[in-house]
């Protein structure tokens, strides 16, 4: 059979621990680590040149993601990325042409959220999400126990670019479990959370409100009431209309997909590995199908489908 996608690029050593994290944006391909470092390499450079080499939180890092956007003629880039102690980072930087092919230094935001220096509430899940050009733009952030904090943003470019946000809400559905990821679709206004229980839950991205509630009927511990069924990861295609959800199912990995206007369920495939290294990349596309990543060790592959688009 033919291979369905070719690796573009490897780096080898990327970290010096295992890669939790992988984001991709027009401009970099970032990732974050155990090692605490959060890295970022040009996309358009034929030799994947490191330009971003930042020191985070030494007890390291698990989640990361990327927004960016030309904001009245500049490009501005935000990184957000959780470590192991709980707490959210948030950094920025505004593109300069003679800077872009050699190392960069990002900027961690002088004004955050309120709540982030709460010391009793653990962030888990982060995912920024760009609103185009009318609507707002969102930072959604999920917390070891249960809740997801909603957040607007906007971008001020000037001589001094700024980000101001405003806490927009907390959707819950009443599930206590640890909620391990999270995604945002600004084009059908949905969220999706993903719980250790198994259970993801989709909500009106508007008003917060719960439409749909997708169960897993994976495998139980016999000692206890848990699942072992752990949401690891979730995605929304291109143009929302499906939400592709990454369970633990002992050995195996699954891959299910919902359908979000309906609510029902449309398929799934299931993966014979160590489901905890098993994760949701990315669609390439509106017409393409997507792509499961496999992340081990201390390097991470770019991948592009073959095909022919409709």
């Amino acid at each position: 059979m033919p291979r369905k996608y070719i690796s573009t690029y490897t780096v080898g050593d990327a970290h010096g621990s295992d890669i939790l994290g992988v984001a991709v944006s027009k401009t970099f391909t970032v990732t974050c680590s155990s090692d605490g470092k959060l890295k970022g390499w040009s996309n358009s450079a034929s030799e994947r040149d490191l330009l971003i080499d930042e020191d985070v939180d030494k007890v390291g890092l698990h989640h990361v993601s990327v927004y960016e956007d030309v904001i009245d003629g500049q490009r501005v880039t935000l990184f957000a990325t959780v470590s192991f102690s709980g707490i959210c980072y948030l950094y920025m930087y505004v593109h300069k042409q003679e800077e872009i092919s050699k190392k960069i230094a990002i900027k961690a935001l002088d004004w955050v959220p309120e709540g982030f220096d709460n010391e009793r509430k653990s962030y888990w899940g982060c995912q920024l999400a760009s609103g185009g050009a009318e609507d707002e733009n969102i930072l959604a952030l999920t917390t070891v126990t249960g809740q997801t904090e909603i957040f607007g943003f906007t971008v001020t470019v000037g001589d001094e670019t700024s980000v101001n946000f405003e806490h927009r809400g907390t959707p819950s559905a009443n599930n206590k479990s640890f909620a391990t990821c999270v995604d945002v679709d600004t084009v059908q206004k949905r969220l999706a959370v993903g719980h250790q229980d198994g259970s993801v839950y989709l909500y009106d991205l508007e008003y917060l409100r719960l439409l749909y509630s997708f169960e897993s009927f994976g495998l139980q511990s016999s000692i206890s009431s848990n699942s072992l069924s752990t949401v690891r990861c979730l995605r929304f295609s291109p143009d929302g209309t499906l939400l592709a959800v990454a369970r633990d199912s002992g050995p195996y990995g699954t891959v299910a997909l919902y359908d979000v206007k309906y609510g029902e369920s449309v398929g799934s495939l299931v993966i014979p590995t160590h489901s905890s290294t098993v994760g949701i990349g990315s669609y390439a596309h509106s017409k393409w199908c997507l792509f499961v990543i496999v992340q081990r060790g201390w390097k991470f592959n770019c991948n592009r489908r073959i095909g022919q688009q409709d």
